[in-house]
């Protein structure tokens, strides 16, 4: 066999989602369980999201070779669900450790959370939060009933969460370049 020549094949030919005894959905290929390529542990997703779990498993149904699976875009929800697990487990650990260490551990935990908003705060700017429609005239016009503006409806929608930004990001981009971090 040539060097290579077994990732060039699919190594597999039935997907399916299973139940596990957790009561969680696993998505196998034949008998062996997709794995999250982190920790090695086969990736479980809630019970509550069965279209999920399928969706995932069509992921790994359309793959026609074992070397697509190395190609996160090719799997897209499978690598999503693999990220959510990661972080779901930090918290865990972090909630799990004794008071004397848990500052350690959530600072790591929160370490990650903060190297995800710093690489989203770049991008914040091209967000529709901050694209409005524009204001249309204001004709005062006792007689008219006031209906709210698309930009009315959009302020009342983007105003808290740009007000939460601008208040927890910004103690954290302070936090992170007192550590070192840069923007």
């Amino acid at each position: 066999m040539k060097p290579g020549s077994a990732m060039k094949k699919r190594f597999w030919k039935d997907v399916v989602v299973r139940t596990n005894s957790d009561g969680l959905f696993t998505i196998y290929l034949d008998s062996r369980p997709v794995r999250n390529p982190q920790t090695k542990v086969p990736l479980s997703i809630p019970s509550s999201k069965p279209h999920l779990a399928t969706a995932i498993a069509l992921e790994w149904d359309l793959l026609t070779s074992a070397q697509q699976a190395l190609r996160a875009h090719l799997i897209p929800l499978t690598s999503i669900a693999s990220r959510a697990h990661d972080l779901a487990l930090q918290d865990a650990s972090a909630a799990s450790l004794k008071p004397a260490s848990a500052s350690t551990a959530v600072h790591q935990s929160r370490t990650i959370r903060d190297d995800i908003i710093m690489t989203l705060i770049p991008y914040l700017d091209t967000d529709t939060l901050l694209c409005w429609a524009p204001s249309p005239p204001r004709e005062a016009d006792p007689t008219m009933t006031v209906v709210p503006t698309l930009r009315d409806l959009q302020a009342r929608v983007a105003e808290p969460i740009i007000s939460y930004l601008t208040t927890s990001v910004r103690k954290k981009q302070k936090t992170s370049s007192e550590v070192g971090w840069q923007d």
